[in-house]
């Protein structure tokens, strides 16, 4: 198990945004208690900002956290899937980006004292959930990834599913996209 090689430790961030969100602290709790993992949890209230969504003030204050709460050398692991690099490259599209943009998300990038990793970068959103039913995983739907009033959303929920059906292989073509992105990135800074 990865515990007998590194020391783990989890972190949830209660934004307070959704009704369901104190059960989600206890989901975390029950999980982190089984596998014998410490968790901190922090409670944040999100100051109106104008101008700014409430997507962003949430991302921005849950990357504050975990900057401040991140020790020297340590690595902090996120979820983040070939979906949502999918997603980051179209949005960054949209807004005009030119090649940093498109790079997207680096799967390991400096961070704060430590790193932030993203394992997962290279499976699929439905390869993440066939390995988790396959091992009776227990995890939380947010409901507000419905909402498609939220830029991601609309893209994840409406424009994403349609360029599939023409395009099947989108969500990796996308991810390679940001991949070459990074690489020409990189050139560019030499």
């Amino acid at each position: 198990s990865p515990q007998s090689y590194f020391e783990v430790r989890a972190i949830h961030i209660h934004h307070g945004l959704n009704k369901k969100a104190d059960e989600w602290v206890q989901h975390c709790q029950n999980i982190c208690d089984e596998k014998n993992i410490p968790l901190e949890i922090f409670y944040i209230q999100l100051a109106d900002k104008k101008g700014q969504s409430i997507e962003a003030l949430a991302r921005d204050m849950r990357y504050k956290i975990f900057a401040d709460a991140l020790l020297p050398n340590e690595i902090l692991l996120t979820a983040h899937h070939q979906n949502d690099q999918a997603e980051t490259i179209l949005l960054h599209a949209l807004k005009g980006a030119g090649p940093e943009g498109l790079a997207a998300m680096p799967i390991v990038k400096k961070f704060s004292r430590g790193y932030h990793w993203r394992p997962l970068l290279s499976k699929t959103r439905n390869e993440i959930l066939a390995y988790a039913k396959k091992n009776n995983l227990s995890w939380i739907e947010d409901s507000s990834n419905k909402d498609s009033r939220f830029d991601r959303n609309f893209l994840r929920n409406m424009i994403i599913p349609n360029l599939e059906k023409r395009w099947p292989n989108i969500v990796n073509n996308l991810a390679r996209v940001a991949h070459i992105q990074a690489e020409v990135s990189q050139i560019g800074r030499a």
